[in-house]
């Protein structure tokens, strides 16, 4: 009977977000900026690849050293330095911001 004394629980969108996968959430982002196709088969990847990197930190809780660590983890890799930037990072920042 006293339940209608408060508000309607409502989750806030950062709260949303933190349940969704990483790659979830650039599936949204890419459609409200409209991605080109190219862009979203070259980006959805390396998102996903830093998302399994952190595991099983969620996302929204890697920290600064899980991402140097993935950078170093990548620099080990074939991979030259402006493809890191430009894609892996890129990609990442892009979805953070």
């Amino acid at each position: 009977p006293n339940a209608d004394r408060f508000p309607k629980f409502d989750l806030s969108e950062k709260e949303k977000a933190a349940g969704q996968s990483l790659v979830a959430l650039y599936d949204i982002y890419a459609k409200q900026v409209q991605h080109a196709p190219e862009t979203i088969k070259r980006w959805r990847p390396k998102i996903r690849q830093f998302e399994a990197f952190i595991a099983p930190t969620p996302w929204h809780l890697a920290t600064r050293k899980e991402v140097v660590a993935w950078h170093d983890a990548l620099l080990e890799e074939p991979i030259k330095p402006i493809t890191l930037r430009d894609v892996h990072f890129a990609a990442n920042k892009a979805l953070y911001s």
